[in-house]
């Protein structure tokens, strides 16, 4: 008799471009098509057929379709000769699909631990909050957020808006809402992803160990400027603030002048930590983080600016959806405690 139910005639169709999650079944069918099995041993000895097994002529089925690569395991001088035809059919069909599935998965797989990735640039308002908030939503999410720091607005080489002229990319920006919205302006920013997060206002900063001013009043503020050797304020929207509308508009700019200074690209509260300037004036939440400095408190209602602080996309972003998830990290209710203990005011995930 012909062994036909030891040895049934087989057809195996391969598709010509596997997808990457299919490369290891590719692999291993590689494998076992060099290794198969015979009556369920691997490598097992099979007696020889019948005499007449040449003659037993392949045939197709009538489901057998024309697509794909066909190998049928029949009309061969025996079983074992037929199936080794087979292996080999088999093993040399795969390898071309294998090395196109492998060279075309390594970019991708590199796509894939690139969108774990979150550039993102904060200035100073909020930094002491995201600095404290970064690693809880990195251990949440397992997305890793490198980060870089610069002030909202000035020509500062650290700025952020000096930086996204010479070329750095960033996912997400998180600086003051009116130095995003020029960056919006200028399409560098996507206006529908902005969340406002907090708001914030200036305060003076002393020397730790100083008497702290009386600056509860008008009229004690302006005593408190007159009186100081040395006043520093910061090169970004508190600063820009102080020098260009405050400070005029007590009509002391030209009294004040000579001893104020600009600080750029460090805290003011960092500055007057090392007794280089008597009194600082900075975001609140920019001189509470600063060891060495004493916070005297909030410059009166009547001079006083409140900056908000947003948060939102670049336009070039690469990883959207990771950006979008830490935007909505940020502007949650887990979040919102972190922000008021830096100093400032959550705008989001308050009820």
């Amino acid at each position: 008799m012909v062994p036909t139910s030891r040895f049934p005639a087989r057809h195996f169709f391969l598709k010509a471009t596997p997808r990457c999650g299919q490369i290891s079944a590719l692999g291993a069918a590689a494998v076992m098509a060099l290794r198969p099995r015979v009556d369920g041993a691997v490598g097992d000895a099979v007696a020889p057929p019948a005499a007449d097994a040449r003659a037993v002529p392949a045939t197709r089925g009538k489901g057998h379709r024309k697509t794909g690569l066909l190998i049928r395991l029949a009309g061969r001088d025996s079983p074992i000769e037929g199936l080794r035809h087979m292996q080999r059919r088999l093993f040399f069909g795969l390898l071309p699909a294998l090395a196109t599935s492998l060279a075309a998965c390594a970019p991708a797989a590199a796509g894939a631990e690139e969108t774990r990735t979150v550039a993102v640039v904060t200035s100073g308002g909020l930094a002491a909050a995201y600095d404290a908030l970064a690693p809880r939503f990195q251990e949440q999410t397992g997305i890793r957020l490198v980060t870089a720091y610069g002030a909202s607005t000035g020509g500062a080489p650290d700025s952020i808006p000096v930086r996204l002229e010479r070329g750095e990319r960033f996912d997400v920006l998180i600086m003051s809402q009116a130095g995003l919205e020029a960056l919006t302006a200028a399409g560098l920013v996507r206006a529908d992803t902005r969340v406002d997060l907090a708001t914030s206002s200036i305060g003076m900063a002393v020397r730790e160990g100083a008497p702290l001013p009386d600056i509860s009043t008008p009229d004690a503020f302006v005593e408190t400027l007159l009186a100081a050797e040395s006043i520093g304020y910061s090169a970004s929207v508190s600063g820009t603030y102080v020098s260009s509308e405050l400070f005029p508009g007590l009509g002391l700019a030209e009294e004040l002048a000579p001893k104020s200074r600009r600080i750029v690209s460090e805290r003011v509260a960092a500055v007057v930590a090392r007794g280089e300037v008597g009194i600082g004036f900075q975001q609140v939440s920019e001189i509470l983080s600063i060891e060495g400095a004493a916070y005297a408190g909030p410059i009166p209602d009547e001079y006083q600016r409140v900056t908000t602080f947003s948060a939102a996309i670049a336009a070039d972003a690469e990883n959207d959806a990771g950006a979008q998830r830490l935007l909505d990290f940020l502007a949650s209710a887990e979040a919102a405690g972190t922000i008021r203990g830096t100093g400032l005011e959550p705008t989001s995930g308050v009820n």
